[in-house]
Formats: C-alpha cells, structure tokens, sequence
C-alpha cells in the first residue's frame, strides 16, 4: 500500500483556492485540508496509488525519470516541487522557492521507486 503526503504553505500574498488548484495539477482528487496558524497557512493533502500514477505519468511525458530517481533514494521518498512549476502543471525539484515548495512524502517501498521513476535508456524507460 502506497500513502501520498503533501504540504505547502499558503502565503498572505496567495489566494488559497488557487494553491489548492496548483497542487491538484500535479496529484488528482486528493483529501485537502487547511490549517490555520497565527503565523501562515498550511495546504496539507493525502492521496495513495491514484496519485503516484498521475505523478509518474506527469514524469514520463517530461522524460525527467532520470532526474526523479537522482532526487529520490531508496530510503527517502520526500522532495519538494517547485510551485510556480505546478501552476502549469509542471514538476520541477526544486529545494526553495519564494513561495515555498510543494513537499511530497510517499511512503512505499523500493518497487514503488521503481514505478515512478523508471530506469531509462536514451530517454525510454526500461522495463
């Protein structure tokens, strides 16, 4: 079983119902909530497989596959996006942003790796 955790922050300058669109560009139908602190807002989201397979699609038609597995070791399944990326749909790595990032926590296993970013061979993946 695969778990998808996602968190971005929310800031004053942002409209919320557009950074919850953002993040629903890169991982569909997903359970988003929103917590409220004195200092920021937080977008938090949990998704499962449905999820990895939009985000490994998203992946091959960008062939960044490559990228991905360099980002993604095999005991940690956390890297952030870039938000500005997300906006168009696009995934980017990023570590920082001026908006925060769109950090993603998948909790799976090395076949799970394997299923979002496939190992390549001139830009193919290879099964």
């Amino acid at each position: 079983m695969v778990e998808v955790n996602i968190k971005t922050p929310i800031y004053p300058t942002e409209s919320t119902k557009r950074v919850k669109e953002v993040v629903k560009n890169l991982f569909l139908d997903l359970e988003v909530s929103i917590e409220d602190s004195e200092k920021k807002k937080m977008l938090k989201a949990q998704g499962n497989q449905e999820q990895i397979d939009y985000l490994r699609q998203k992946i091959l038609e960008q062939k960044i596959s490559d990228t991905a597995r360099s980002i993604i070791s095999e005991n940690n399944l956390c890297f952030s996006l870039n938000k500005q990326a997300a906006t168009v749909g696009e995934i980017n790595f990023k570590q920082d942003g001026p908006l925060g990032v769109i950090e993603v926590e998948i909790l799976g296993d090395r076949n799970t790796i394997d299923y979002l970013a496939p190992k390549t061979k001139d830009g193919e993946p290879i099964e």
